[in-house]
């Protein structure tokens, strides 16, 4: 050591005192400590990575061979650990919950249960590749119950429809919408710069007809297969509609989940104003909420004319949609970013207070406000008549997936030119059975499942649009006929 500091000497040409070379000699001491430390953690960190690496492979190899109970599966169904099983094999999806495109709901409510079919309505087979490392272990026996008929077929249809590339968009068809949405809000504008306000409020209500259908495809991945772009497309959808995308997607998964429950799907409850079953009247618990909505004198009065309400209640369906999704924005899991859905509200705010101020006077802005607002209830009524006249239940998951989505919906017949009018409403069983199908593709489905449903007993009922209009009626005349009677004492 001594002979590299009197070479450094040298070479700068002075000499250093005992001090200084004292100084130098325990900075190079530390240096070399420094080296032997970071040698060590790089020594620790490979070995801590080999233990993990290890760790993850032992892991692996147990999952292999690991024999889940159903009775075990059952036991995880909590924020903290979640399984779900899906063709005989038990997965741990609780970190990957809160990512989950589909939303957090829809895997709470299959927790510690069977997931195969809903998993292959709605997933294309390539994601069953991401599926092992979630892997628990094989389930004690391949099924929770034994399985009919209508499943056995509706596995095998599941396979036959992607081999059919009837999961295949053609995105042509979206061009002669995305045409038709341009020329009724330029329209609109149009109008109502002119001062026709209820020749503008109806394009206005066809645009948003129109665009939410859009929105419904797109979130259902039937449009493009990218989540990202597809997430562009639904907060442009937003900027137009200004119902929210985050709000839409936890909701509208949910319901096709467990569609017609009484207490877990959101969209079948709407008390105080309509009650689609009696079961209501006990209670109405929003699944994932604490809150209940319990039935007393003035929902009792309100569902007792449920009948005669209900279509002029859908002309204010929009201000609920509104006050929802700045709830789920401020409470509720976001999907894609909230600055951005935020900023997508706001736009949506800008354009249509701009259109507002086009008329000269207050009078006038008020009365386009309360028209405007009430012209998409035709939107709402092809929403509600799938589902308000078919049987509500307390036990959603009594049935197999095929007999309860045939049992919550129901098809309306219509000719194939107006097909783009509903936008695949028309097809709802063929939608909540396989929701990945592009509308254009329904018709074809139908042709196919339809005759499954026949050949297993699985409803398949199809009444004209006319005839859907009046069994929900019916079915909320009978609803209101049981809220009329006597309340029972407290």
């Amino acid at each position: 050591m001594a002979t590299n500091l009197e070479c450094s000497d040298s070479i700068r040409g002075h000499v250093i005192d005992d001090g200084e070379k004292l100084r130098l000699l325990e900075a190079v001491v530390e240096q070399q400590d420094d080296e032997l430390l970071e040698s060590a953690h790089k020594k620790s960190a490979t070995a801590a990575s080999s233990d993990v690496a290890k760790a993850s492979d032992q892991k692996h190899s147990d999952s292999k061979t690991r024999i889940v109970s159903w009775t075990e599966l059952e036991s995880h169904t909590e924020s903290d650990s979640l399984w779900i099983a899906v063709e005989g094999k038990a997965y741990d999806v609780t970190e990957w919950s809160i990512s989950h495109p589909g939303g957090v709901r829809l895997l709470h409510l299959y927790a510690g249960k069977d997931a195969t079919d809903p998993f292959l309505a709605y997933h294309p087979s390539r994601i069953k590749s991401l599926l092992p490392k979630f892997l628990v272990g094989t389930m004690a026996s391949p099924n929770q119950a034994p399985i009919s008929s209508s499943t056995a077929e509706f596995r095998k249809l599941a396979v036959t429809l992607e081999q059919a590339g009837l999961y295949k968009t053609d995105i042509t068809q979206y061009y002669y919408i995305a045409a038709l949405l341009v020329t009724l809000f330029s329209a609109t504008f149009w109008l109502v710069g002119h001062g026709h306000i209820f020749l503008g409020a109806f394009t206005l209500g066809a645009f948003w007809q129109q665009l939410a259908l859009v929105g419904h495809d797109v979130g259902h991945n039937c449009v493009v297969r990218s989540r990202k772009t597809g997430q562009w497309i639904m907060l442009a959808v937003n900027i137009g509609l200004g119902i929210g995308s985050s709000f839409w997607m936890d909701n509208h998964n949910a319901h096709h989940g467990v569609v017609n429950s009484s207490d877990c799907d959101p969209e079948v409850q709407f008390m105080p104003f309509i009650a689609t079953s009696p079961l209501h009247f006990d209670h109405t618990k929003k699944h994932m909420s604490s809150a209940e909505r319990t039935y007393g004198f003035v929902t009792k009065q309100l569902v007792s004319v449920q009948h005669f309400t209900m279509l002029p209640l859908l002309c204010f369906a929009r201000y609920k949609f509104y006050i929802q999704a700045f709830g789920h924005l401020a409470m509720g899991k976001i999907y894609i970013n909230w600055y951005l859905e935020i900023a997508s509200e706001l736009l949506f705010f800008a354009w249509y207070t701009a259109l507002t101020c086009l008329l000269p006077t207050w009078q006038e802005r008020v009365l386009w406000i309360v028209v405007s607002h009430a012209s998409d209830w035709v939107l709402y009524l092809q929403t509600v008549i799938t589902h308000f006249p078919r049987e509500i239940t307390a036990s959603w998951d009594a049935l197999s997936w095929v007999d309860g989505q045939a049992a919550g919906t129901l098809n309306w017949s219509c000719p194939r030119w107006l097909d783009w009018f509903h936008g695949g409403l028309q097809f709802q069983i063929e939608h909540h059975l396989f929701p990945r199908l592009p509308r254009h593709n329904l018709r074809k489905a139908a042709a196919l499942i339809r005759p499954m449903c026949e050949q297993h007993n699985v409803d398949y009922h199809c009444p004209t649009f006319w005839g859907a209009i009046m069994e929900t009626l019916d079915a909320l005349k009978s609803v209101a006929v049981e809220a009329q009677k006597p309340m029972a004492p407290a």
